[in-house]
């Protein structure tokens, strides 16, 4: 990246929250608040807290391993670039938070949520060694995207499963609903990356991905129609923000996936992100009507 690019990312704060791995946690965060409002399952703060820690350690962690396994004859995605420039600066804070949420997680987190915790933890280690060790060939038939949306999913409801003796059908839609749209944000931002970035051209991504990212406009329209549509029905009604808003951020990643070629792929992916915080508007429409 030269100079000027340098000076661009810079000079405009709304693309930092990305750079540094703040989207995530954010993302995370919110959706375990709507899921617990929605729910009436309380989670303490301190379980809040160290799912933000542990998702942004996750992503600093992959992201500056890929710092490493890529070429500097390769055109980056700014996060790539950024990391490969200050991932030395990175390693401080990285070990604070680390030691912060070890001590959180053990002291005050359930042992069942502990347990579960650990065993996620070690899904997300293989997921590391399939990416990070293997050939770029093998993760041709590997849709790296999907096992990203359920590790991320499973990781931010993973406070109210463990407080759940069984789940309804009802949770299992909202959860559905959920997993669907954090799997099109992943297919869509990798395969814009690839589309421009790589031209199309070498380490594609799997099949399945791209087969989401190009039919991401009838696919988000079904999956806002059916999170809608459920509500139908009365044991349906008590998810009404989690579902709404999956409905919303479905239509908004269809409405990326229908104009992606006029925005740059840091753009879109900022958009992504955006496109998967509706459960903000819905905790605020929660909590104005509960005054």
């Amino acid at each position: 990246m030269d100079s000027a690019s340098t000076l661009h990312l810079r000079t405009r704060p709304w693309i930092w929250p990305a750079l540094l791995s703040l989207d995530a946690p954010v993302i995370a965060v919110l959706w375990l608040l709507l899921f617990s409002r929605s729910l009436r399952i309380g989670v303490p703060g301190s379980e809040t807290a160290v799912l933000a820690m542990v998702v942004w350690l996750i992503y600093v962690a992959d992201r500056i391993l890929d710092s490493f396994r890529e070429s500097e004859r390769e055109p980056l995605a700014p996060r790539h670039w950024f990391y490969r420039q200050y991932r030395a600066a990175f390693v401080a804070p990285f070990c604070a938070v680390l030691l912060l949420a070890a001590w959180l997680a053990w002291t005050r987190l359930e042992a069942r949520t502990l347990r579960d915790g650990v065993l996620l933890a070690a899904a997300v280690a293989a997921y590391f060694g399939l990416v990070h060790l293997s050939a770029g060939r093998a993760q041709r038939w590997f849709p790296k995207e999907l096992v990203v949306a359920i590790l991320f999913c499973a990781g931010t409801c993973l406070p109210l499963f463990t407080r759940t003796i069984r789940l309804t059908a009802s949770e299992i839609s909202a959860f559905a609903a959920f997993l669907l749209i954090a799997w099109m944000n992943t297919a869509l931002i990798e395969y814009v990356e690839w589309m421009t970035l790589r031209e199309g051209g070498e380490e594609p991504p799997a099949a399945l991905t791209i087969s989401i990212a190009r039919w991401l406009v009838p696919l988000g329209i079904t999956v806002a129609m059916f999170a809608l549509g459920v509500l139908a029905w009365p044991q349906f009604r008590t998810l009404w923000p989690v579902l709404g808003a999956a409905a919303a951020s479905a239509l908004a990643l269809a409405a990326l996936g229908w104009n992606w070629r006029r925005l740059s792929s840091h753009s879109l992916r900022i958009m992504a992100d955006v496109a998967l915080c509706t459960p903000a508007v819905l905790l605020a429409v929660i909590g104005v009507t509960h005054q």
